[in-house]
């Protein structure tokens, strides 16, 4: 009975671990998705309103396609 208990834990534990990432990895898609779809409709909106963080993206844009990492 107690192998069976502990197996069963690990089994519940593993799929639970298997899950959360699952999550978290279904969260960041579509965090990801969103992000380029405000990129490409509202970016004259975002140049527009936010001069500022604009300003601060591209740079970061460039520098990143010149020098990967």
């Amino acid at each position: 009975m107690g192998v069976m208990v502990i197996m069963g834990v690990l089994v519940v534990m593993g799929v639970m671990v298997v899950m959360g990432v699952m999550v978290v990895m279904g969260v960041m898609a579509v965090m990801g998705v969103m992000a380029v779809m405000a990129d490409f409709s509202d970016f004259e909106k975002l140049k527009n309103i936010n001069l500022a963080n604009a300003n601060f993206k591209t740079p970061q844009v460039r520098s990143q396609n010149s020098r990967p990492t």
